[in-house]
């Protein structure tokens, strides 16, 4: 049960990842195909679009973790800073960024999206050679 818990996330997002290729074929005309081929250029778009939308989801994520978009997020505290009667929790930018450092620390991995949207992308990889030799 305890692993269970640890990867419902993961199973979650591949679950909605297939429910929305679902959506995705439908709307590519899946449902009305009248060929094999029509179906799965349909499918291979599905899987293909949610797999980059998940792989660039994860970089985001990722990059983001690594402390990317401090400096953006410090100005942006700076400028609220400004217009608020609240004093700022840091004096500067470095100070800014080792809370930042101890606040990552406590947090998950969110690196799964980039495993998921790859898995994605290889099913949609397969599939555009199977459309190729069919």
């Amino acid at each position: 049960m305890e692993k269970i818990k640890k990867y419902l996330t993961q199973i979650c997002t591949f679950i909605f990842g297939l429910f929305t290729v679902g959506l995705i074929t439908a709307y590519r005309g899946g449902l009305k195909a009248k060929t094999v081929t029509e179906f799965m250029f349909a499918l291979t778009d599905g899987f293909f679009i949610v797999g980059i939308l998940l792989t660039c989801f994860g970089l985001l994520t990722v990059v983001s973790a690594g402390g990317a978009f401090d400096m953006l997020l410090y100005s942006i505290n700076v400028l609220g800073s400004l217009f608020s009667k609240e004093k700022r929790k840091d004096k500067d930018f470095y100070a800014y960024t080792e809370r930042k450092k101890e606040e990552r620390k406590e947090k998950k991995s969110v690196s799964f999206l980039l495993w998921i949207g790859g898995i994605f992308l290889f099913i949609a990889l397969i599939l555009l050679f199977a459309f190729h030799l069919y």
